[in-house]
């Protein structure tokens, strides 16, 4: 038996990797999480991008996600080319890079010396 819950009338999706979106209904196939909504969808982009399609499926618990039917992208320039303060700084040889957690930032790279592993 299919588990399917169908939501209908103005859904609103945000997602922890700053995508938003809004849908008029959608399907949800509970044993597999995969979404599918036969109506428009808006997807608000992280840097006040749009993307609008008549159609949209997520199957892989989102890994993969499919637009189709008159599928408009509206991109900024920033998204395009980072600043320079946004772009990643190229790797060092001998150095690992670290990510903080709470910023998101990478610090400073930490030097080992030739033939120390950190």
């Amino acid at each position: 038996m299919r588990q399917i819950l169908k939501l209908s009338d103005d859904i609103v999706v945000t997602s922890t990797a700053g995508l938003g979106g809004h849908f008029s209904e959608a399907a949800i196939d509970m044993p597999t999480g995969d979404v599918v909504s036969e109506s428009p969808v808006e997807i608000k982009l992280p840097n006040d991008g749009l993307l609008n399609a008549n159609r949209m499926k997520s199957e892989q618990n989102g890994d993969l996600i499919t637009f189709t039917g008159e599928v408009e992208v509206t991109l900024n320039p920033e998204q395009l080319h980072p600043t320079p303060e946004e772009a990643p700084a190229p790797p060092t040889v001998g150095a690992t890079r670290v990510v903080r957690r709470e910023t998101g930032q990478p610090s400073p790279p930490e030097i080992s010396p030739p033939g120390v592993r950190n």
